[in-house]
């Protein structure tokens, strides 16, 4: 993945983060808002290491 898209998905995946983060906040007892958070936390984890890599690499 180029940089401009890996930085495009992350932003996409942070805002996600927030909106699942408020509606468990908000009071929603619905599974499904907890397994997406997780997998958008697990998302957010990969693009850290996946540019951390890319910045290893190039050294």
């Amino acid at each position: 993945m180029n940089k401009k898209l890996t930085i495009l998905l992350s932003v996409i995946v942070v805002f996600n983060s927030i909106r699942y983060i408020m509606a468990i906040q908000g009071g929603s007892d619905s599974n499904y808002d907890y397994v997406m958070l997780a997998i958008n936390l697990l998302a957010l984890l990969f693009f850290a290491f996946s540019l951390r890599n890319k910045k290893c690499e190039e050294k």
